[in-house]
């Protein structure tokens, strides 16, 4: 008899989180712990109960105010790294992480840099205890529940197209790269397989 694997998705809610525990609901042998936006503040609770991967997916890509980049991107993945270490050196834990970066990390705007100080945070967290980290700088994510003008330039040229309005686009000589929110789930199977 082996191990039922346990896996905490923080952003549990959004677009990601939904893919993911979608993709592995009908897998016996995975718990899933999912925790939305406002279960946060209380997010120590959710560290004490054994799981084996942290897809850690919570931030913001659409705030109402350019602080929130910075208190729901890098400030929260700080406050997870500092209750995880609690919980490491407690338990003596070996747990991986998956983090949903962009490829705005590469770029000098406020999403960007909030997503890249978050992959600092894990990556200086990791290294001290040798976890195993994964970090996926996605670009241009589309498939089932994106949502039109928020998080898919796919949903949003579907939505426009379907409803007569207008398409904007600001750099016609710029390819984009699309990815595909099933083959993503497939990587992220991948990981929870060989983990």
């Amino acid at each position: 008899m082996h191990n039922r694997k346990k896996i905490l998705i923080t952003g549990a809610n959004g677009f990601l989180g939904s893919n993911l525990i979608k993709s592995i609901d009908s897998n016996n042998d995975i718990d899933v712990i999912p925790i939305a936006r406002e279960m946060y503040s209380d997010i120590s609770k959710f560290l004490n109960s054994d799981a084996n991967i942290i897809f850690h997916f919570a931030g913001v890509n659409r705030p109402k105010s350019v602080c929130e980049f910075e208190k729901y991107n890098s400030e929260l993945t700080n406050i997870l790294c500092f209750e995880l270490e609690q919980f490491v050196k407690t338990n003596q834990e070996k747990i991986s992480i998956v983090y949903a970066s962009s490829i705005q990390a590469e770029l000098d705007n406020p999403y960007g840099k909030s997503k890249l100080k978050a992959e600092t945070y894990l990556m200086n967290f990791c290294k001290k205890f040798e976890l195993p980290l994964y970090i996926y700088r996605l670009s241009n994510l589309f498939g089932k529940w994106s949502r039109p003008n928020y998080n898919s330039v796919v949903a949003t040229f579907c939505y426009n197209t379907a409803n007569n309005l207008p398409i904007k686009v600001s750099d016609p000589e710029k390819e984009i790269q699309l990815t595909y929110i099933d083959d993503v789930m497939a990587e992220f199977s991948n990981i929870i397989n060989c983990d």
